[in-house]
């Protein structure tokens, strides 16, 4: 048909904003290209959409350590989480790892509490897991990881999808 026009011929480029406003562009060429995400590693992106570093890392213990693990618990390091975003858990029980892996919250930077749903705990894994963990509506808000009596290895990340 003479000067038939498909919809995709006529659509606008799509756009959302980051943290900070700026326009984030769904797809294109030049300027409006996707930009490649820098990756950890194990090739995960270190940086989720929001910009924001992903925590990763590994609790070990072997030996004479054990006995420590068991009385004082590991902690990851600090995630700092976007408004509106997905936190997601990623866990990985290496060689029989035992141990058990908890998210915390904290709303000031200090203290750290367990997530709980009904007043029971919530998200503390037993083995490997990858999940959503928590949705944030509190600027400011962080997480982290805590581990008790781990066997072999266990590595993690915390962050945005």
């Amino acid at each position: 048909m003479p000067g038939f026009r498909s919809r995709s011929q006529n659509a606008l480029p799509f756009w959302l904003a980051d943290d900070d406003g700026n326009p984030i562009s769904l797809g294109g060429t030049g300027a409006n290209a996707p930009q490649s995400q820098p990756v950890d590693s194990t090739g995960a992106p270190q940086f989720g959409p929001s910009g924001k570093a992903a925590v990763t890392g590994t609790f070990t213990v072997a030996g004479l350590a054990a006995a420590v693990a068991a009385t004082q618990p590991y902690r990851s390091g600090v995630f700092s989480a976007s408004v509106g975003r997905a936190i997601w858990a990623t866990l990985r029980y290496v060689a029989n790892a035992t141990g058990t892996v908890t998210v915390l919250r904290s709303v000031d930077g200090t203290n750290y509490y367990p997530l709980t749903v009904g007043g029971s705990l919530y998200a503390a894994f037993t083995a490997s897991c990858q999940e959503p963990v928590s949705s944030e509506d509190d600027s400011g808000v962080t997480y982290l990881f805590e581990c008790t009596a781990t066997n072999n290895t266990i590595t993690y990340r915390l962050g945005h999808s």
